[in-house]
């Protein structure tokens, strides 16, 4: 029996950002009007949260935006540059929607003559910075207020993927080394991830300012993430 597609208007910041598709597998994706990027137009991870909020239980919510945030961390440490919106969908179970595991990763970082790592920029922003090296442990922080999550949880979890970001790589090399261990791109690979990881790990030491209650006459400021 032939599944249904499913199309239902979703409606961002107030605006008609696209539809809700569902594929044969139950996979929701949102198909976007105009730019999908974040600096187009597009959400950011705080409104793709936010979105999950609405149709998610307060756990499942908060599941959720620790799997935007560990996404957004990744995609910084290994140079990511196209963890866009259109690369993040929403698995359907029963009455259940739950993020899809990640896909369609890719990293600049074997490839350091073609590409100038000073100014190599990610689809989505952390606290309104998209390069890579403009990134620091404040902006971590103030991006974990946008996402409602715990400012120590978000520092664990990026750090954690800095320390352990190359070891990954080599054990998913090693484990099939039969089709991978002999290439260039998988040693440069776990090479540059462990150089730049460390590089990177540096700027996790700046802090972010106190967080504070908005006061009632403040006007709601768009969101940068």
């Amino acid at each position: 029996m032939a599944a249904k597609l499913k199309r239902l208007e979703i409606v961002l910041d107030g605006r008609h950002a696209g539809l809700l598709r569902q594929d044969d597998h139950g996979r929701l994706s949102i198909i976007y009007d105009d730019g999908y990027k974040r600096g187009e137009g597009g959400p950011g991870a705080s409104q793709m949260a936010a979105l999950m909020r609405r149709v998610q239980s307060p756990a499942a919510a908060r599941e959720s935006a620790e799997h935007f945030a560990k996404a957004m961390a990744f995609n910084w440490v290994i140079y990511a540059p196209d963890g866009h919106a259109k690369n993040y969908s929403v698995l359907l179970r029963a009455q259940e929607a739950v993020p899809a595991p990640l896909y369609d990763i890719s990293s600049v970082l074997p490839y350091p003559d073609r590409y100038d790592l000073r100014t190599m920029a990610m689809a989505m922003s952390v606290n309104g910075k998209y390069q890579n090296n403009l990134v620091t442990g404040g902006d971590w922080a103030l991006l974990a207020d946008k996402l409602l999550i715990d400012r120590e949880l978000m520092s664990t979890w990026v750090r954690d993927i800095v320390v352990n970001a190359a070891d990954a790589f080599a054990d998913a090399i090693h484990d099939d080394a039969e089709w991978v261990s002999g290439l260039f791109v998988a040693a440069a690979l776990v090479d540059n991830v462990a150089t730049h990881a460390h590089r990177l790990s540096r700027f996790l030491d700046t802090a972010a300012p106190s967080a504070r209650r908005p006061s009632r006459s403040a006007k709601p400021r768009p969101s940068d993430s």
